[in-house]
C-alpha cells in the first residue's frame, strides 16, 4: 500500500481483509498462467524459507480452496454503521 499511497492517504484509509476462494478449474487462461507462475515461485523458495501463502498454494494447486468467512466482515460492517448519516 506505501506504494499507491501518500502517508497523507494512508492516514485516512481504513483496510478491511476479506480473503475469498479459488477454483482453479474455473479460471480463466490469464489467470491460470498467474497462479502457475506464483506456483513455479513458490517451489523455487527453499522449504524453510516458504511463508504460510507458500505452503497453501503448494498443497491446494489445482483443486478448490475457500477462505471465506463471514465473521471477517464484522468489522466492515461496525465501521459502515458508525459513519454519520447525512439527510437532506
Amino acid at each position: 500500500m506505501n506504494k499507491n499511497f501518500s502517508q497523507e492517504q494512508l492516514d485516512q484509509l481504513k483496510v478491511f481483509h476479506l480473503r475469498g476462494g479459488i477454483v482453479y478449474a474455473e479460471l480463466n487462461i490469464a489467470h491460470k498462467a498467474m497462479m502457475w507462475l506464483a506456483k513455479k515461485e513458490a517451489e523455487r523458495k527453499p522449504v524453510e524459507n516458504r511463508d504460510a501463502e507458500d505452503r497453501i498454494l503448494l498443497e491446494t494447486y489445482g483443486g478448490k480452496l475457500d477462505f471465506t468467512d463471514k465473521n471477517t466482515t464484522k468489522p466492515l460492517i461496525e465501521y459502515v454503521q458508525k459513519i454519520p448519516r447525512h439527510t437532506k
